[in-house]
């Protein structure tokens, strides 16, 4: 009867304690954009995306990978490839998690990287959609230190831009 219970216990522990599929595909996709190898991250990523096309979670770290390289591109043709590979990423997320405080930061993000691309293009079309995009997700969690962060950097980068006007 021991070993029958031991069996037992020791089985619902390790149902318990294993990751999925998908948990362990997305931890090792974003151990390896930490290791700096975006390109090989994103294809993890995309054939997690494919698989799992109800979790918007794949794509949203594909956009935020592309978002924060095109953030860091001096090549201005490289930039706009990346920020377009990272908005049809979000277009995926903008579909499967249309409120979600963390896809409408990551669309601000994905349109912030596009005003800094072409600022005397973009700046005018875009920053009142950014701007309304953060408020919206301010709304919904205004404790959520990501809005919060992408707000007050949002605004202080309009400020300064207004200063630099002058």
């Amino acid at each position: 009867m021991t070993k029958i219970i031991t069996i037992i216990a020791l089985f619902v522990a390790s149902v318990v304690s294993a990751q999925t599929q998908f948990e362990q595909g997305m931890a090792k996709a974003l151990q390896t954009w930490r290791e700096g190898k975006s390109a090989e991250a994103v294809a993890q990523l995309e054939r997690i995306a494919s698989v799992e096309k109800t979790n918007w979670l794949p794509s949203y770290y594909i956009a935020l990978i592309h978002t924060t390289q095109a953030f860091g591109e001096k090549d201005k043709t490289k930039m706009l490839s990346l920020i377009n590979s990272a908005q049809k990423a979000q277009d995926i997320c903008n579909e499967l998690a249309t409120d979600d405080p963390e896809v409408l930061v990551m669309q601000a993000m994905i349109h912030t990287a596009s005003i800094v691309y072409d600022p005397m293009t973009n700046g005018q079309k875009l920053s009142g959609d950014v701007m309304y995009i953060l408020n919206k997700a301010y709304k919904i969690a205004p404790e959520n230190p990501r809005v919060v962060f992408q707000k007050a950097s949002f605004e202080i980068g309009m400020v300064q831009c207004y200063r630099d006007w002058e």
